[in-house]
């Protein structure tokens, strides 16, 4: 007895080739500072086209990286608190007192 298996329940929810909210983000943030800013046409034009590059830019990386939204909000949250090796001390190998320093075990 063979089950179909659907790949497509397995992928995270996008609109338009990325993540949701970060498609949601783009997108507000953009027709905000378009329709509502006191600059002039051409200069909306040019926030606008930015943003249209912006979107490709994030298209082709989340294509690479599905999670990359949720990778950097773990990292942005850890990376001041985790290093992956001890750090560099310029003391190396201090014992405490009475452990095996400068004295002979007999």
């Amino acid at each position: 007895m063979s089950r179909a298996i659907y790949t497509g329940l397995h992928v995270r929810k996008q609109i338009a080739g990325m993540d949701r909210g970060l498609f949601a983000v783009l997108v507000s943030v953009s027709a905000y500072i378009v329709v509502f800013s006191p600059f002039p046409v051409w200069v909306r034009l040019i926030i606008a086209a930015c943003a249209l590059f912006l979107y490709a830019w994030l298209r082709v990386q989340n294509k690479r990286e599905p999670d990359l939204v949720k990778i950097y909000i773990r990292y942005s949250k850890q990376a001041d608190r985790y290093e992956p090796w001890p750090a560099w001390s310029p003391v190396r190998n201090i014992r405490p007192h009475g452990f095996g320093d400068r004295r002979i075990l007999k």
